[in-house]
Parts: structure tokens; C-alpha cells; sequence
């Protein structure tokens, strides 16, 4: 895993969740290992079974930094999607990817996926991204539905991010700027309906 010059993928046979505790319980996993030069260790205690619903999962995509290190970060929202739809882990893979792909292109200009300082809005990840991502649509590269998905994947990492305090993430300006749209469509009856949705300037609308 860390042989690649790049973020990359990587993929765990089974995920399953535990508690870290600096002293030996029954049943209890050590862990040691060093760290920066330092070592590390903890066990890690693990769940009841009655206790490990839903903090089990098969083929658990990883996203990890160029130096083979979990983008933490992605990982976290990753597992919080699994744990709010863990009948529909099949998206996982594809979000991973999405993740994979927003932090390549970061890492390939240079640019930290958490700095919003830049005052011009076009100066910002997210808009670089969304930028790079139309280029890529007028050169045929990708399908228009692809990169409104990668977009889309992009804007729910980091409203995650902002909704939980514990993550620790005050962009200095805002990622994009949230509008509403509203659409006319006839329903089951043919009678005209509205509907509003909140959009965002960079989702891209397939």
C-alpha cells in the first residue's frame, strides 16, 4: 500500500469495529507498533457479538494518502455512510473511487482538501475540482453523468464534515454557495406539481 507516488484504494476483507484501551481485557488484541519513531501500543477490545450490529462490514473500502496513510477524513465519512445504510454497502466502492479521484487532483496541484482561505471562490478545491471536471466533460474524457456523480460525492464528504463538530472542520469561506431549484413534473394523476431541491454553483447536473 505504500508503494504508490498517488492516492490510492484499498480495500479490507472484513472492517470490524473496536474499542481502544491502554490496559488488557479478556479476549483483548495488542497492538504495537512504532509511529514516527515512536511506539505505539494499546488492545483493542472487541465488541459482543449482540453489541456488533452493524459495526462488522465485508470489503470496506479504504482511501489512503499518497504515502499509504488512511485519508481519515474520507474513511470516517465512508464508514458513517456504511453504518447509516448498511443494506446498501454496494455504493461504497463507487464513493471510495469518487474520494480517490477528488484527491488525486488535490494532491496533483498542490492543494490541501481543507483550505478555504483563498477570498476569490474560484481559488477554492471545490471549484478547481468542479473546473477540471467540466474540462474533462468537453474533452469527452467522461460522461457528463460521471462527473456529476464525482461532484456530487465531493459536496456530501464535506457536509458531513461540516455537520459534526467532532470532525473539527470551520472552512474559512464556504465550499460553494447552496441555492434552491424549483421544477414543475406531473404526478401519477397528471395533475402539475413543484418541487424544490437545494442545488449548489458547483454540482454539475447530468
Amino acid at each position: 500500500m505504500s508503494g504508490s507516488t498517488s492516492a490510492n484504494l484499498h480495500t479490507l476483507p472484513i472492517l470490524r469495529l473496536t474499542k481502544a484501551s491502554q490496559h488488557p481485557g479478556p479476549g483483548s488484541l495488542p497492538v504495537d507498533h512504532q509511529v514516527a519513531g515512536q511506539q505505539v501500543k494499546y488492545w483493542r477490545e472487541l465488541q459482543p457479538d449482540m453489541a456488533a450490529r452493524w459495526k462488522m462490514f465485508a470489503k470496506f473500502p479504504l482511501v489512503l494518502n499518497a504515502d499509504g496513510s488512511l485519508w481519515e477524513p474520507a474513511c470516517l465519512w465512508l464508514l458513517d455512510r456504511a453504518q447509516a445504510r448498511p443494506m446498501h454497502m454496494s455504493s461504497l466502492p463507487s464513493m471510495a473511487r469518487d474520494l480517490k479521484e477528488y484527491k488525486v487532483f488535490l494532491d496533483g496541484l498542490g492543494l490541501a482538501w481543507d483550505d478555504f482561505a483563498a477570498v476569490d471562490k474560484y481559488n477554492r478545491p471545490t471549484y478547481h475540482y468542479r473546473t477540471h471536471l467540466q474540462i474533462l466533460i468537453n474533452s469527452s474524457f467522461i460522461a457528463k453523468s460521471t462527473a456529476s456523480r464525482r461532484m456530487s460525492t465531493v459536496i456530501g464528504f464535506y457536509r458531513f464534515l461540516m455537520a459534526h463538530e467532532r470532525m473539527r472542520f470551520e472552512p474559512t469561506n464556504e465550499p460553494w454557495v447552496d441555492r434552491q431549484v424549483a421544477f414543475e413534473y406531473k404526478d401519477s394523476r397528471g395533475f402539475r406539481q413543484m418541487q424544490t431541491v437545494v442545488t449548489t454553483d458547483v454540482s454539475i447536473h447530468s
